[in-house]
């Protein structure tokens, strides 16, 4: 009894760190996101935090879920929150709590679709497979995060109806592309020396880098138009 101490001890302290270190990157990446924010919504047309999400979830499984929701609550509070009075204080923790809840939840969702529609842990060698991958990373998987923010934000006030379409579209695009694009990139960064994954540095990764950086150039430069 008295050697497993040591070991449930450094069991609680990894989980800790894995719940920390996810919480942080997923906040990282909501935090570049929110760089390209459009108001009032605070939707992103990139949202690099659902690629993250995803691809942690895929490689942890439920280790990974604390650390997403915790770092989705945190960026989202820091999207939406509004300290001036305790009121308003109490109206965006609930936003946050259910957005954050929302980005979570999708991220989960994507992964269960990924693992049963492609298979767990699948080097992604087949076209077929590739395709499955993009449609259910991207445009099915990412309808769940817009669909909950959007509708809440919406019934805080935050939004009108008539932005809440545009909103919605903004949302999904951006979490789409965000899973597109940085869900094989942290697939890369965390995978295995022997994985297939970390072999496709120079193939996957540069091209995917050079394609976000065009994304987040070409919005800047229709902002300004």
């Amino acid at each position: 009894m008295v050697n497993k101490l040591p070991h449930k001890l450094f069991g609680n302290l990894s989980a800790l760190f894995l719940t920390a270190s996810l919480a942080g990157a997923y906040f990282f990446g909501g935090y570049l996101g929110l760089l390209l924010a459009v108001p009032p919504s605070n939707a992103s047309p990139v949202w690099p935090a659902a690629g993250i999400a995803l691809a942690t979830v895929l490689i942890f499984q439920k280790k990974a879920i604390p650390g997403i929701f915790l770092g989705a609550l945190l960026t989202q509070f820091f999207s939406y929150g509004d300290t001036s009075s305790a009121e308003k204080l109490l109206s965006t923790a609930v936003t946050a709590t259910i957005t954050g809840f929302g980005s979570g939840a999708q991220a989960v969702f994507g992964a269960f679709l990924i693992n049963r529609y492609i298979g767990s842990r699948d080097p992604l060698l087949d076209d077929d497979k590739i395709l499955r991958f993009m449609i259910l990373a991207g445009p099915i998987s990412c309808i769940v995060a817009p669909t909950i923010g959007i509708t809440t934000i919406f019934l805080q006030g935050v939004i009108s109806g008539a932005d809440f379409l545009l909103s919605w579209t903004t949302w999904w695009v951006g979490d789409a592309i965000g899973a597109l694009i940085f869900t094989p990139l942290m697939l890369i960064v965390l995978a295995k020396p022997d994985s297939p994954w970390r072999m496709r540095r120079r193939s996957v990764a540069l091209p995917l880098i050079i394609l976000s950086s065009l994304v987040v150039l070409l919005f800047q430069y229709g902002q300004r138009l």
